[in-house]
């Protein structure tokens, strides 16, 4: 977790839908870990000395859709919701290029 520059707890959806999911993105130098809300063991970080790190290096973060790769679905049926998956760190521009932060907020008010 050293290597760990920043946690993003991501909302994302259409208000108008009103389908919005939660993923964590937690983006590393090289890597980026893409975590839907719901995962086993999710809950885990949000515990002890790990989750003190993750509260002073995250931010909460509202995008209208996620990129079509991190979407489960099938084919070129992609849904809105996330799917699990180790991504390249500069796969993450698209999320810092196009969210709206929400300041008040750090990711593990989500978990």
């Amino acid at each position: 977790m050293d290597e760990l520059k920043i946690l993003y707890g991501i909302i994302s959806g259409s208000e108008v839908l009103s389908n919005d999911s939660v993923s964590f993105l937690f983006l590393f130098d090289s890597e980026a870990w893409l975590v839907p809300k719901y995962t086993n063991g999710l809950r885990s970080v949000s515990t002890g000395a790990l989750a003190r790190l993750l509260v002073d290096n995250s931010c909460v973060v509202s995008v209208d859709y996620l990129p079509r790769r991190w979407r489960r679905g099938f084919g070129p049926f992609k849904g809105v919701e996330p799917k699990f998956g180790v991504y390249e760190a500069a796969d993450a521009v698209f999320i810092e290029h196009n969210a709206h932060v929400h300041h008040a907020l750090n990711a593990l008010d989500y978990v």
